[in-house]
């Protein structure tokens, strides 16, 4: 995970980018390790994008990783954007001033 703070006359938020392997099981340190990094960023009280591969399949309602990710989006107020039904690339935005 890559992460910066972005300062411009148009935009100011942070930005990090995400990839976690799909030849690797989904671990419940990755959703651990996701909720501190949010949760030291709440500080900040500005717009936080997650933007990545996350490689869990969201479009599975059958998915146990799927609704765990949902559920925290759920939870920290985020929005969840997809690429598509199929695709795992996702975007999440939390807005802490929400």
């Amino acid at each position: 995970m890559v992460g910066v703070h972005v300062v411009s006359p148009c935009f100011a938020g942070i930005v990090f980018v995400l990839y976690r392997p799909g030849s690797a099981a989904v671990q419940q340190s990755f959703f651990d390790e996701l909720a501190t990094i949010l949760d030291r960023v709440a500080t900040y009280q500005e717009p936080t994008y997650v933007i990545g591969d996350f490689n869990i399949r969201l479009d599975r309602v059958d998915d146990p990783h799927a609704a765990q990710f949902r559920l925290y989006s759920s939870v920290t107020s985020a929005l969840l954007y997809t690429t598509g039904a199929r695709c795992c690339d996702a975007l999440v935005a939390w807005d802490a001033r929400r």
